[in-house]
């Protein structure tokens, strides 16, 4: 499976080291460092969208070489301040790849200021000028996942960071939703694919498409899965739970899968929306102790460990 791991964040950050950590502990695997090609452009300005966008095209350019003649995997970092960046990225080497993690890294401010000037350089008074900018404008984007999944850096090191980001790897991205009606009765989903009607229960979900955040992916999978198109988002963990598939089970090369779950509600209009698809063949709607102790075997544990989330 072919993929591109971009490791996005302010400057200072750790993105160049991390990446390079990343790169060294996967196979087939190429570390692009952004700055370097950033500098081969003529005139290159941050202030210019259209010098970030002739670098990010001398990005997607390299990759897709580097993609074409053997290697798996491309870690990419660079400065990220918008979502239409990572888009521009996206569009030239989607076609190219099976996979795309984007991550972002956060740190608190105090930590940024003190690694930018533990890098010893003439102009840190510029960089922490311009890093206050970049903070700024991505900041609008962060908590909706604009530019990336979080990591938070702070007071870990390089091996730690990259440790997580690497276990990530290892896992698919989910999205699933606990979806509550006007009496307050859960939606519960028996798979089509398990004959035993009394099991095979578990809530809608689908995979995060490259570049895709949790949000979009919920919105689609409840349109395919449940023709199901209006409802109001009451909530969402902060971060994705892990869990495993049966024992022994690999599929692709994953172990497992990283699940963001959603608080949804529909009245009683909305509800009448929700009918058979190719991926269940019945629903009930359940209280939620029905739901959490019937579910999918090896979901049981992650179900209930989301739901104390939400239920916050």
């Amino acid at each position: 499976m072919k993929r591109i791991i971009i490791i996005n964040g302010t400057l200072g950050i750790g993105k160049s080291s991390i990446a390079n950590k990343i790169s060294d502990s996967l196979r087939d695997s190429y570390y692009l460092e952004g700055d370097l090609v950033s500098n081969t452009i003529d005139g290159f300005n941050v202030y210019s969208e259209d010098k970030i966008k002739s670098a990010i095209q001398e990005i997607g350019t390299i990759a897709k070489y580097s993609l074409k003649h053997g290697l798996k995997t491309i870690v990419i970092d660079f400065v990220f301040e918008n979502p239409s960046q990572i888009k521009y990225l996206k569009d030239l080497l989607l076609e190219y790849v099976e996979e795309v993690r984007v991550f972002y890294l956060e740190a608190n401010e105090d930590e940024i200021v003190s690694r930018i000037k533990g890098r010893n350089r003439e102009n840190f008074i510029s960089e922490l000028a311009r890093t206050k900018e970049i903070l700024e404008a991505q900041n609008e984007y962060v908590n909706a996942m604009r530019l990336g999944i979080t990591v938070e850096t702070s007071n870990q090191s390089i091996d730690e960071i990259s440790t997580n980001i690497v276990f990530q790897l290892k896992h698919r991205l989910n999205a699933a939703a606990f979806i509550r009606d006007s009496e307050g009765k859960f939606l519960f989903c028996h798979r089509r694919d398990i004959p035993n009607k009394t099991r095979g229960f578990q809530l809608p979900q689908g995979g995060i498409d490259p570049f895709e955040v949790p949000e979009e992916t919920i919105k689609r999978e409840l349109q395919e899965e449940l023709f199901l198109s209006d409802y109001k988002t009451i909530a969402r963990t902060k971060s994705a739970l892990p869990y495993y598939w049966k024992k022994g089970q690999i599929y692709d090369h994953y172990i497992g899968q990283l699940q963001y779950y959603f608080l949804l509600e529909v009245d009683d209009e909305q509800k009448k929306q929700i009918s058979k698809s190719s991926d269940f063949d019945f629903y009930a709607w359940e209280s939620i102790e029905t739901i959490l102790s019937n579910a999918v075997s090896y979901k049981k544990s992650v179900y209930s460990s989301a739901w104390d989330q939400l239920a916050e």
